[in-house]
């Protein structure tokens, strides 16, 4: 599961807002909830679908003076809470836990106004504990379940905006013309996107897109978009996307030829290798000795190398002969350096 901080409490928060819109006596139409949520009407229905699937009572209704149709809740269903109508939900434990663990991995937006939705979430999710859980220490205690890894998170701060917009084009199905720095060419370019899922990956946000020019899907990491516009109009979400599909064949997240390698880890590093999955096609054979000979199907030649590198010593590429090259030039470049720092 591929999960964007602050992605998690924005939709649920949308989506209590939604209900309370609809829980009202009048109900509510289409166009109040396309300008209450700030999304398309063909997000609206997306959402309004969203609900009944998962069994709230939704419907419908024409008033007999009106054309307008209106959509409520069923009002035995709703309670009401100082400053918002909201269905009678009860959390179990579990999924108190689950929640809370969801949110405490937001740490790429810690440093950002997102910050503060996540603190307004957990105070509503303390009005919809259950019964002898509701207490603010009982609460609160959940604090010492999980510690958010943030050493190697990338900071937001300031980049609400660009994170907004996105967020907002995506449910949207709005293009958008991005200005964006690459970090191979160094150079900074401006293309039309579609933008379609926003995903985060070793404490950093990323957009998976599609670039219109060449009809490609591209992973864009948030921190490089310089500028982003947001354009008055709607793309066709494609229907082949496969965004786990994707992540699963990309060693990291470099999308490029497939490459199957085959690789000696020694017996110090075998369980370590074992205990993971480091790709959706991975094969491990067992050595007399205890080392390990591991084979992956996956993409990303240049992660693939990094990653044999980092084992110094234990690993070795057996297969195929172009990655082996690689890696001794650049074992032999390492040497090089250290002598020449050295003198």
């Amino acid at each position: 599961m591929y999960y964007a901080g602050g992605m998690f409490e924005r939709s649920l928060v949308k989506l209590l807002k939604a209900v309370d819109l609809i829980a009202s006596p009048r109900g509510s139409s289409i166009a109040e909830l396309e300008s209450g949520l700030g999304i398309s009407r063909r997000s609206v229905y997306r959402l309004l679908d969203t609900l009944q699937e998962l069994g709230f009572p939704v419907y419908d209704e024409r008033a007999p003076e009106s054309q307008e149709k209106r959509w409520k809740l069923v009002s035995s269903y709703v309670e009401k809470l100082p400053n918002i109508d909201i269905p009678k939900i009860r959390f179990t434990a579990d999924e108190i836990i689950l929640l809370h663990y969801l949110m405490s991995r937001a740490g790429a937006l810690k440093d950002t106004s997102f910050n503060r939705v996540s603190e307004t979430l957990c105070e509503k999710l303390k009005l919809l504990l259950p019964e002898g859980c509701s207490s603010k220490l009982a609460f609160d205690k959940l604090e010492s379940l999980f510690v958010p890894g943030e050493r190697l998170t990338k900071s937001y701060e300031g980049r609400e905006e660009i994170i907004d917009t996105l967020l907002d084009a995506i449910m949207a199905q709005n293009p958008c013309v991005v200005t964006y720095h690459s970090f191979g060419s160094d150079q900074t370019k401006k293309f039309r996107i579609e933008p379609l899922k926003l995903f985060e990956h070793d404490g950093g946000l990323y957009a998976f897109t599609r670039v219109t020019k060449y009809d490609s899907i591209r992973m864009l990491a948030v921190e490089r978009i310089k500028e982003l516009q947001r354009l008055d109009e709607t793309f066709q979400y494609p229907d082949d996307f496969d965004p786990d599909g994707l992540l699963e064949s990309a060693f990291s997240l470099t999308l490029d030829d497939p490459i199957e390698a085959k690789i000696w880890f020694s017996k110090d590093q075998a369980r370590y290798i074992e205990e993971r999955r480091w790709a959706a096609d991975q094969n491990i054979e067992r050595q007399a000795d205890g080392s390990i000979i591991l084979t992956i199907k996956t993409s990303g030649v240049y992660d693939v190398k990094r990653w044999v590198l980092s084992f110094g010593a234990d690993a070795v590429v057996l297969e195929p002969a172009l990655l082996k090259k690689d890696v001794i030039y650049e074992v032999e470049k390492i040497y090089k350096n250290v002598h020449l720092i050295r003198g």
